[in-house]
């Protein structure tokens, strides 16, 4: 017994200090908004209705959206928002299939709504710097074209607005610059398709990644630590990025301790304990979408139904972790896009490099 109890529980000390992270970043924080969002549920506001409801403008960038952009464009028409109030705006960045032919078919249906398309230069942040000059609303709204919106979602983001006229948007530029009010319309949900490949995964994780460090780069004086419990943004991000390194140097350190004869019982026994204490954030997270859902019926039902889901999340959570790490490495060694190496293709070129260097070690022996 007393060996047993040297060998695991008396030498985990070291890896203790890792089971720290998750619970200093993630539950203390997962908890603390699981209070705030029960005591805001159970407290809930009523917003009022204006006596007259103001005109909108939707920008749905467009590049390659032919097989998603109809049912988008579907859902803002079937919105319980009034359709004469509401611009369309399509911001085409250069697309190469039939997205044009959508827009057509969709202008000759849904003849209530104020449509148009424009075309503008490759990119989203182009395709929507040049729709908001042709906006004529007085709330902009940007969302993608390959999800739906569920029908009080407008509705519910003017709302919103109407009812705290101190609130501004949802984005950095505005509260760092003009010092505005932001917030987090948690009744307006857009649904969307999951990812249907890992080769998806794999490049979007990226993008998310280059995007974040983009922002970073931008507000980099923002990042402390006194900020981190108190703004949700800004610690998801030092999450995804100054925490991301220590995960991926504890997982070489796992390796490299087995060839020092680290015990492999006491590493298996803090690896459950970690994989655990994942378990728990998933499911403070988990029970804080189910109080978002409170009004959403149907929504609910079906997330609730989801709660496995938490026990094989670390899992998932971890291999975005990887990825997000090989975006960082790539966003320092090659030029900035958006036009990403599939996973395929990269192992394909990983293949090339090692066997192009055992080749040359062979010549070496060789000679």
């Amino acid at each position: 017994m007393d060996y047993w109890l040297n060998l695991t529980l008396f030498k985990m000390g070291f890896w203790i200090t890792w089971a720290l992270v998750p619970i200093v970043i993630e539950i203390i924080p997962a908890t603390i908004s699981a209070i705030r969002l029960f005591i805001k549920a159970v407290s809930k506001e009523k917003l009022e209705m204006p006596d007259k409801m103001p005109m909108i403008s939707v920008i749905v960038p467009v590049y390659n959206s032919e097989a998603t952009l109809f049912n988008c464009i579907r859902s803002i028409h079937n919105s319980t928002y009034p359709d004469d109030l509401i611009q369309v705006i399509l911001a085409d960045n250069q697309s190469t299939d039939n997205s044009f032919d959508v827009y057509a078919r969709a202008q000759n249906e849904f003849t209530s709504m104020h449509m148009q398309l424009i075309h503008t230069e490759k990119g989203k942040a182009s395709a929507l710097n040049s729709a908001i000059y042709t906006c004529i609303g007085t709330y902009i709204i940007n969302i993608d074209s390959d999800g739906i919106l569920e029908k009080s979602a407008l509705m519910n983001m003017v709302l919103k607005f109407e009812n705290d006229y101190e609130v501004s948007a949802m984005t950095f530029q505005i509260r760092e610059h003009l010092k505005l009010k932001v917030a987090i319309c948690t009744t307006a949900i857009f649904y969307v398709e999951p990812i249907p490949s890992l080769n998806n995964l794999y490049t979007q994780r990226q993008r998310w990644q280059r995007g974040e460090i983009e922002v970073i780069h931008q507000y980099g004086d923002r990042f402390s630590v006194k900020n981190f419990f108190s703004d949700f943004l800004i610690r998801r991000i030092m999450i995804d990025h100054t925490f991301l390194f220590p995960k991926m140097i504890w997982l070489c350190a796992s390796v490299a301790l087995l060839f020092f004869r680290y015990s492999g019982v006491m590493m298996a026994m803090s690896y459950f304990i970690i994989y655990l204490l994942y378990i728990l954030v998933g499911l403070l997270n988990y029970g804080c979408v189910c109080i978002l859902l409170h009004d959403f019926k149907e929504e609910g039902k079906f997330y609730r139904s989801l709660w496995w889901v938490c026990l094989t999340l670390p899992f998932y959570n971890f291999i975005c972790s990887c990825i997000r790490f090989i975006g960082t490495i790539n966003g320092m060694t090659e030029a900035s896009t958006w036009n990403l190496t599939s996973l395929d293709k990269e192992f394909k070129d990983l293949k090339k490099v090692v066997k192009k260097d055992f080749k040359e070690l062979r010549d070496k022996r060789g000679e």
